[in-house]
């Protein structure tokens, strides 16, 4: 990509830093064009995935199987309808507006939920979410109107296809 000779130069060092920022990003961008236009191919029936870039590997999991997400610092950890977990290297905020189509509610600054996987609200500790897998996640009071709006919305209408 780039290299240095000694002695450093700090300007040389900060383009070479950029420059593999950038070819990073670009990679991190590819995957999910590459994801987008595979859904787009396949036809509105066929149910959308996201990548999950990890060390190892870059994951495409569908959308319907993640139950939720958790954020810790700069990492976020989806937890899938198997029982598996994902930590991935980027935050929650990243997350939010992409998956908010797909049914995906903010109930609190580190919770990100899927609302086909909840199970009944709870009004302990000025409220909580009960998922299917026994998981309670707490609703913030700042979110908590619209979180009890959005879950009643859905199950009045019905899961979304």
């Amino acid at each position: 990509m780039d290299y240095l000779l000694k002695p450093i130069n700090i300007t040389e060092l900060k383009l070479a830093v950029e420059k593999a920022r950038h070819k990073i990003s670009a990679k991190q961008k590819d995957h999910n064009i590459d994801n987008l236009l595979e859904y787009i191919r396949s036809g509105s029936n066929a149910v959308p995935k996201i990548a999950l870039p990890t060390l190892q590997e870059i994951m495409y999991v569908r959308v319907d199987d993640i139950i939720r997400c958790e954020a810790s610092n700069n990492y976020t950890t989806f937890y899938l309808q198997n029982g598996g977990q994902v930590l991935v290297c980027k935050t929650l905020k990243d997350f939010a507006e992409l998956l908010k189509p797909y049914n995906f509610i903010r109930t609190h600054q580190s919770h990100l939920v899927n609302q086909h996987f909840v199970k009944s609200l709870l009004k302990e500790d000025g409220g909580a979410l009960l998922l299917i897998d026994q998981t309670k996640v707490p609703i913030s009071r700042q979110n908590r109107d619209m979180v009890i709006s959005s879950i009643n919305l859905t199950l009045v209408s019905g899961p979304a296809s």
